[in-house]
């Protein structure tokens, strides 16, 4: 009887494995998906004062592009890619037009970040390279310059930013593994004048055909560039910013009628401070409310994660077939 006793249990072990240990993984729930990230909209448009398009919101207007199974370790989750189709036809400036999520297979519960715990690294949504792919509107990318490699990079950066400026300074010294460097500035409210040092950058781009290198003006506020302390007021901070990028590159104002740092700063704003909040607001709506955020072939990564940018710049670009 004990012997039959240790043959029943065995067997318990090796065949009732919880779901998603073994076998197959589970199908994605996807009408509960939908309906749970209906809700959850919902609530955010509600407590935004925005009840009548809350209660305009459906299963419908919530679309799954594509999801992928993932594992990691013994578990088995879904990444996915989600749009919504607000109900008026625009965008709801507090709901994002896409989103790329983590869920398990009742499509019910969210996950953050699923790191190795070893070396802190994501393990996840790494795997997920068709659903993590992302194409940034053509008008935000602002060119810095080229290098020798085969790779295009896109950066979403505030100057002021610690890990930006790693970031910044890894990028710079592998171009020879970049074919095209591209910017997108998000400075954060939490760094006062980081918003000038962007708009001066962007200036910068204009301003080539006077001798203006943005890639040299781009190193120079990554790595020189004094930040302002914090608690400085805004305008203070700014004009210290400004003061400092037209002593080291007095061709910024080149053909200005005066080059005083208040005079060049006024025109700064004017041309460039909508911009900035319509953008950060385009990002929002992708759900890059952070920096860095770095896209290498349109692979996203968020953060300075070294090990995947080295990962990816070691890689083929995507589409190309192994041998060309």
């Amino acid at each position: 009887m004990r012997n039959v006793f240790c043959v029943w249990a065995l067997c318990a072990m090796l065949f009732c494995v919880a779901p998603g240990l073994a076998g197959a993984a589970p199908q994605l729930n996807e009408e509960a998906l939908r309906s749970v990230v209906i809700s959850r909209l919902g609530r955010v448009l509600t407590e935004n004062g925005q009840d009548a398009v809350a209660r305009k919101l459906l299963s419908d207007n919530v679309r799954i592009d594509k999801y992928q199974p993932v594992r990691v370790g013994v578990v088995d989750l879904y990444a996915v890619q989600l749009s919504l189709h607000h109900p008026d036809g625009s965008s709801q400036p507090n709901l994002p037009d896409r989103m790329t999520l983590l869920t398990d297979a009742s499509g019910t519960i969210q996950f953050g970040m699923v790191a190795d715990l070893a070396t802190g690294q994501e393990a996840a949504l790494s795997q997920a390279t068709e659903i993590t792919r992302l194409r940034l509107p053509d008008a935000l990318p602002k060119q810095l310059g080229t290098g020798t490699g085969s790779h295009d990079v896109i950066f979403v950066s505030d100057p002021f930013c610690p890990f930006c400026r790693q970031a910044a300074s890894y990028l710079l010294e592998s171009l020879d593994r970049i074919a095209s460097l591209k910017i997108v500035h998000l400075p954060l409210p939490m760094h006062p004048g980081a918003d000038a040092a962007t708009w001066i950058m962007e200036y910068a781009t204009e301003r080539q055909s006077a001798g203006v290198d943005p890639l040299a003006v781009m190193r120079y506020a990554y790595a020189q560039l004094r930040i302002p302390a914090q608690g400085t007021s805004p305008d203070t901070a700014r004009k210290d910013v400004v003061t400092q990028f037209l002593e080291q590159f007095p061709a910024l104002a080149a053909g200005l009628e005066t080059s005083s740092p208040e005079t060049f700063l006024y025109i700064l704003k004017g041309k460039y401070e909508a911009q900035s909040a319509d953008t950060a607001a385009q990002l929002q709506r992708l759900q890059i409310t952070g920096t860095p955020f770095i896209l290498v072939d349109g692979q996203s990564v968020r953060g300075f994660d070294k090990s995947r940018l080295e990962k990816l710049l070691s890689s083929r670009p995507h589409g190309e077939k192994e041998g060309t």
